[in-house]
């Protein structure tokens, strides 16, 4: 019956596993999608300030100096998008021409919720029949036998413990 859970749970985490390469590659779209979206609209900022002859932190600075609280709260999303664009660019930079042990890192590094959570809304899940997935499906079975296994042990301890002691008492 042990044999039998342990084979399961491997499976399992093959399948869970082997979901990687696909979902990462949708993620990646998403994070191009998102990219060029923010750099869109910074870009069409910067030529606003350009036209009044302001820098970016120049325009930034007049918003954060008036007395308007819907002008202030312009420059605080703006500042956010600077810091979300920079921050998706670099996670890019992670995952492009990376190897697959690199990409794995990157992802886990620059993780972004929201990108993950509306790719997770479309994802379909399939085993793809190449090595990447060959190998995150054999990693995830791993992982999830090597859970399983741990969790019986530890399920055991209790049992054990009071074995010996009844044979110790006798």
């Amino acid at each position: 019956m042990r044999g039998l859970i342990f084979i399961m749970f491997f499976a399992l985490g093959g399948f869970v596993g082997a979901q990687f390469p696909g979902f990462t590659s949708q993620y990646e779209q998403r994070l191009d999608g998102a990219i060029e979206e923010l750099r869109t609209i910074i870009e069409r900022f910067d030529r606003d300030a350009a036209e009044q002859d302001l820098t970016r932190a120049e325009a930034l600075d007049k918003y954060a100096g008036t007395n308007d609280e819907f002008l202030i709260r312009q420059g605080t999303s703006m500042q956010q998008i600077f810091a979300r664009y920079e921050k998706l660019t670099n996670h890019q930079a992670a995952l492009q021409n990376a190897n697959i042990a690199e990409q794995a890192i990157g992802f886990v590094q620059y993780f972004d919720p929201e990108l993950a959570q509306a790719t997770w809304a479309q994802y379909d899940p399939n085993v793809p029949l190449n090595a990447e997935g060959g190998l995150f499906a054999a990693l995830g079975g791993v992982i999830a036998w090597l859970t399983a296994a741990g969790s019986w042990a530890i399920a055991r301890l209790p049992l054990r413990y009071r074995r010996r002691i009844r044979i110790s008492g006798e």
